[in-house]
């Protein structure tokens, strides 16, 4: 958790408190996982399924912004870790 960065934008100290007492007793998703999980036919979807449907998903994305000209997100996954 980005504690630090959430305590520079001035983020109010009950936030960032609450915030804290949730790092590591809650589960946090990645958008692109929730948006890979969604094309998904069947549920629930397990989550190793749902990594798998967000690189791919990122994967096309990244593609489309260099077949466009513009620069990708600032990340990309490395399906080879």
């Amino acid at each position: 958790m980005r504690l630090p960065w959430l305590q520079s934008t001035g983020a109010d100290p009950d936030y960032i408190l609450q915030v804290q007492a949730e790092v590591g007793n809650c589960f946090r998703y990645r958008p692109e996982e929730v948006a890979g999980a969604c094309l998904r036919k069947k549920y629930p979807v397990k989550f190793v399924r749902a990594i798998l449907a967000s690189v791919a998903l990122v994967s096309a994305i990244n593609k489309y912004y260099k077949r466009i000209g513009l620069v990708p997100p600032a990340y990309e996954y490395d399906v080879t870790a």
